[in-house]
This record gives C-alpha cells, structure tokens and sequence, in this order.
C-alpha cells in the first residue's frame, strides 16, 4: 500500500452514500481533530420489515455483551454482524485474554460470567488468575477460537437475541421532531433490509453506526497539548531522554533503510514521506496484526496456504533486521489442544504502515486493507519457511505447522485462516465525557458517582505505529506503555457512562461501547476485550432502560437516571468499585537484593534467571525473554528505584545477543551477568 493512498481519507473529501466526511474543527471542543458525517434527515419514520426494542451492531464481545444484557433485562434484541462469525476477536484468533492487572477486582458481570463457563467448556473450576500479573495464562484465560464462539452463542441464544450473521449495515436513517432531537429511527442493510428499534448500540471495533449515524468522532493521535497529556502525539525519538513511558519495542539501531548507496530508494514496510513533529498530532493508530492460530497436530492440521505472486524482495527489512541481531522465533502450543495464539514475528507480523488506510475509510477501503494483511501474512509466513536467511531452526519449526481443521471453517475461500484481523483501535467518539491519559494511570482509585465498570490494563500502544526513517536509519516509532507493562503499583480506574453516549445535539437513541470517547492514549489503556465486556454490559442495560421509557426522559440515552443503571448492573454482578484485594495464599516472588557488587563494564547486564532462557545460536551466547516485562538492569536494586537509563525491559519472545559464547555465571545464584554485544536488543 502506498503511503500517499493510506492518507487520502485525511487529505480530501471522501464521497460516501450519505453525504461527505468533512475535516471541521468544532471550536467548543478543545480536540483539533473532529470529523462528523453529514447524514440528511428526514421527519417521518420509515416502514421497516423488522422492529425491536433495541438493535446492535457488531457482534464483538461488547456487541455481543451488549445484546446479552437487553435481552435478559427482558428487551427484544437484534444483533446484526457482517462476517459469518460470532466474537470477532476473542473467536478470531485472540486465545489469550488480555484481562489486565487487578483482574480479580475488576471483572463481573457478564464478563466473569463468560470466562466461567469458558472454564466449564474445559472441564476446570474458574479462578481470576494471580493479582497484579498480566501474563498468566491458563484455562479459562485461554481458549480454542471455536470454544469461545460457542460460549458467546449459548449466551446470546440464553438471552433471547435474534442473531443475524452475513448483515451489513448500509446506512442509518435519521429524524427529528426539533434540530435539537435527532434520533436514529431505522438502519438499512446491505440486502435491502430495513430495521427499527427503540435504542441502537454500536459494537463494532470501527464505530460504523456512530459514524454514518453523523455522531462526532475522530481517529489517530492527539497532540500531547489537546489533552494536557504527556504520552499523546508523535512520539521523540529514542535518543531523547523521555521519562513518561516504555518505547524499548524497538528494531535493532542501523539498519540501512535504502535499496542501494543512492539512498534515493526505501525498501519495503519504511515510510520516507511527512511525518509529525514529536508531540504533534497525526492521523496514525497502533498496529494491526492476525493472532495466527497453527497447530502441531498432524491429525487437526490444514497445510499453510502458498502465497500468490511470492516476492521475496518484499521482505529486506526482516533480512537486515535478522543481520543486525533481531532473531524470528516460532511460537509454542499456548492454547489447548496443541494450538497457538501467536502474534506473528512480533513487529513484522503487523505489516508495518499498512493500517493507516483503515480506520476512516469506507467498507470497501477497509476490506482492501484486510486483504493486504491477508495476502501479507501468507506471503510472511512463505518467507519464513523458505528462505535461506532465516535460521534453520526457525524454518524447521515452522515447516512442522499448519493451519487448524477445525477452526475458521464457514468462510467462503475454505481455508481455515482467522476470521477477525486484530482492529486495535479505529475510529474514536468525541461523546458527552471524554476520557483521557489522567483518567487510566491513577495511582490510587478515583470513586465516580457515574461509573458504570472498572478496568485495570496498562496503557498499551501497539507499534509500531509507523517505520520510519530517522538519522539514515530505520526507526519504528509509536510503540508505547505507560509507564511501563503491567505495572502493579497503576490503580485500577472507573469508566463513566458518558464515554459511551454521544454529545448533546446529536442523535439520543445510540450507545457506543466499544469506539468509545476517549483520547488516544486513553483509549489503548481500555481497548481490552474483559474491559470492553463490561462496557457492553452496561450499555445493554441502559438501553433497556431507555427502551422502557419510564426512567428515560426525553433527552433519550444522555438523559437516563444513571444512578438506576449502576442499581441494575449491581444487581447483575458488574463491578462499580474494585473489590477488596485477595489475600495473598504465598508471597509474591522478589528479586533478591544482595550486597552492592563491584561498578559494572559499560556492557554488562544483570539478568534475573527465571525470566530468561538462555540458549546458543550460531556459536552466540543468547537470552530470551520468558515473559513480557523480562528486565536487564545495571545494578542490583528494585528496577523501580533505577533511573530508566539503567532499566532494560522485553516482551516474551525478544532475545539479546551476548559476546560470549558460554552459558553466563550466576552473579550471586539468582542473576546472571552478562555481557550485551552491540547487535543485540539494547
């Protein structure tokens, strides 16, 4: 994909069926970037084929949380989808549930509830996996795709929702009785169809109903002024000292970014065009990328799909990245029976630059965008297998996988692979309240009086967001945690109802859960699929309170007595303040802190044991990180007492190559001491 096709939904007019996108900045709103969709209205109610009391759109797990809660609150529900699946990611790929620090005091309701009986579905008693940990993953906070789909259709079938599969929707049809009374009074679908309903809910990841709904929204990052928030915008470049958050996903320093000594020429997957000035504003979001369900099993195994039109050449930055110490392993079997949940050769797996098309496009633009990943992601895969760059070891292990029998099986090409590329983030809500980096780093709990869930994760930016070219090198830029991944000492934070509602003047019959109004940064801390649950759960149950019309006066959705909603959703399990933390059953494992060592050589390291594997490659001495938040640190000291200078953190997965080619000593029995060589990750 071109970098100047990716931006023309900023740059330009975009003809849609309902009007234009237009680029105007809403001057009561300290946001620089909002865009609303123009969308004629007319005064009388259209006939439809279908009526209910509430409609959603997308059957994500907020969707789907969403239609379960109005339905069991005794509404007639309509849950439309376009794809053929139920659970978009949690049952396309996403085996491994992002569910967040403080997870045992943060998740009910509906969201516990399908956690447990993912448990029942593998024959084990539920259990919140250890407090303040984020990568403990074992039944039920993992699953096979298809189990999830069931649990999700068994809920949703529990509670009464008409389910429509292969639906999309096409355009909203809005009224007014006054300019200030807009409501959606029907949605029209891609076959034709018309439906009606008292309250609509957007589920999806792109925020579709809201936007052809002409709701306010935006997309990319805010600048670091809008919001007042220290982490927003482009973000500096590594060299800079910048204390506000985690940026250590990087390539390895150097690599070339041209074809030949010209530097006239990039390689592929680099963007040499305009970017921001750090701290700026741009239109760009977190990367995308497919969690690759593979299997080791021959009896369950679909042979990987061969790419058309392989263009090895395509793939030089994986062949110079490998040059420079970055090492491409191969998943193991972390999802039961034997299957992966795998983010695919981490940074390359997430086709650097190709989302920025996405987020604002139209449906035929966005499906374009998901068949390049597609056709990528075959071609990646071909690459890895074959090509004589790539370590033995790697090849060997991939050429023993394939695709899963018995997941991803109703698609149209037959071919077994996910049905749900992973849409981290598109299109954002500018609604009544709009949350931002403040709201989700609180170092203690902030009570809200209109809170209506809880969540816990870390601010997590998916990079990177773009690779670029920095002082003659490859730089992928973006990439952020804040502070820094899973960090215990990060309080859980409150959700309003207002981010789900949108702003006064526009249409007062629509929840929108999932695109929720938030700023960037904020947004990555809640675009977990657990967190986006609750919020589904709570936007079904003010819709059905809003259907009923008794507590809804006529202001619609903004106007419910949020106070009867919190009484509703208590009632039903979801969590409005954290719970009390579990008592700990064996203290938690500590680093240990001997007695200060001799200063250490400029490249050595230390090397806690249990969060690395250490391995030989090559005749090279290497480390792997176990787990994400892997440390390598300069002294021994609680990493949290060291300056970021001397603080090294890892993804499970990353590796660093050391100059000697024998397994390192203990430095005292419980650290190893290394010595890091200028190719590896630091």
């Amino acid at each position: 994909l071109s970098g100047q096709k990716m931006r023309s939904v900023c740059l330009g007019l975009i003809p849609t069926f309902l009007g234009v996108v237009y680029a105007s900045s809403i001057s009561s709103d300290p946001h620089d970037r909002v865009y609303r969709l123009h969308v004629p209205e007319t005064v009388a109610a259209p006939a439809a084929e279908t009526e209910a009391d509430v409609i959603v759109y997308g059957a994500t797990p907020g969707g789907c949380a969403a239609a379960i809660a109005a339905g069991r609150e005794g509404r007639s529900v309509v849950l439309l989808e376009p794809s053929l699946y139920i659970g978009a990611m949690m049952s396309g790929g996403l085996g491994m549930a992002d569910y967040g620090m403080h997870s045992s005091r943060v998740i009910g309701g509906l969201s516990q509830e399908f956690f447990e009986r993912i448990a029942a579905k593998y024959n084990q008693t539920f259990k919140f996996p250890p407090d303040n940990q984020c990568g403990a993953h074992s039944v039920p906070w993992v699953s096979e795709p298809h189990v999830a789909e069931t649990v999700f259709r068994e809920m949703l079938e529990g509670a009464n929702v008409s389910i429509q599969l292969n639906t999309r929707v096409l355009r909203a049809q809005v009224t007014t009785a006054t300019s200030s009374d807009p409501r959606i009074a029907a949605v029209v679908t891609a076959d034709g169809g018309m439906l009606t309903a008292k309250v609509f809910i957007d589920g999806t990841y792109e925020g579709a109903l809201m936007k052809m709904s002409g709701v306010s929204y935006t997309f990319g990052r805010e600048a670091n002024t809008t919001y007042n928030e220290s982490t927003a915008g482009r973000l500096p470049p590594p060299e800079v000292n910048w204390p506000y958050g985690d940026r250590s996903a990087q390539l390895p320093h150097g690599i070339n970014p041209y074809t030949d000594e010209s530097n006239s020429t990039l390689i592929p997957g680099v963007w040499g065009g305009k970017v921001a000035a750090p701290g700026a504003a741009d239109d760009r979001v977190g990367s995308y990328d497919w969690r690759v369900v593979l299997t080791d099993n021959p009896d369950n195994m679909v042979p990987l799909p061969k790419p058309e039109n392989y263009d090895p050449t395509e793939f030089e930055l994986i062949r110079r990245a490998m040059k420079a110490g970055w090492y491409p392993s191969v998943a193991g079997m972390n999802v039961p029976n034997r299957k992966t949940d795998w983010k695919m050769f981490s940074t390359f797996g997430e086709h650097p630059n190709a989302q920025w098309n996405y987020p604002n496009g139209t449906y035929e633009e966005q499906q374009a965008v998901v068949a390049e990943f597609k056709r990528y992601g075959i071609a990646l895969l071909h690459f890895f297998q074959v090509d004589d760059s790539v370590p033995a070891l790697t090849r060997e292990k991939l050429s023993k996988l394939g695709l899963c029998k018995d997941e991803f099986n109703r698609s149209a090409d037959g071919d077994h692979w996910m049905s749900q590329l992973y849409i981290r983030t598109a299109l954002r809500m500018v609604g009544s309240d709009i949350m931002t980096q403040r709201d989700v780093v609180p170092s203690a709990w902030v009570p809200r009086s209109d809170a209506i869930g809880v969540a816990s994760y870390t601010v997590d930016i998916p990079g990177p967001v773009q690779t670029i070219v920095h002082n003659g090198a490859v730089l992928n830029e973006g990439a952020l945690k804040v502070p820094y991944f899973c960090d215990p000492s990060r309080a859980p934070f409150a959700l309003p109802y207002g981010v789900m509602v949108p702003r006064s003047g526009e249409v007062q019959n629509l929840l929108v859960p999932v695109a929720i109004s938030a700023s960037h940064v904020a947004f990555n801390a809640v675009r977990m699929e657990p967190t986006w649950m609750i919020l589904g759960h709570a936007a079904g149950t003010a819709a059905s309170i809003a259907a009923a019309g008794g507590t809804a006066p006529a202001g619609g959705v903004r106007s419910i007595d949020v106070t009867h909603l919190r009484a509703r959703l208590l009632a039903t399990g979801q969590v409005l303040e954290p719970r009390a933390p579990p008592a700990p059953t064996q203290p938690p494992p500590t680093p240990p802190t001997p007695p200060t060592p001799a200063p250490l050589r400029g490249d050595e390291w230390y090397a806690w044991i249990p969060m690395w594997n250490s391995t030989i490659r090559g005749g090279i001495h290497v480390l792997v990180a176990t787990e994400d938040g892997s440390l390598l640190k300069r002294q021994l000291a609680s990493s949290h007492s060291l300056p970021p200078a001397d603080v090294q953190i890892f993804q499970k997965g990353d590796h660093v190559n050391l100059t000697s080619a024998q397994i390192p000593a203990p430095a005292d029995g419980k650290y190893w001491l290394v010595h890091v060589t200028n190719t590896g990750r630091l």
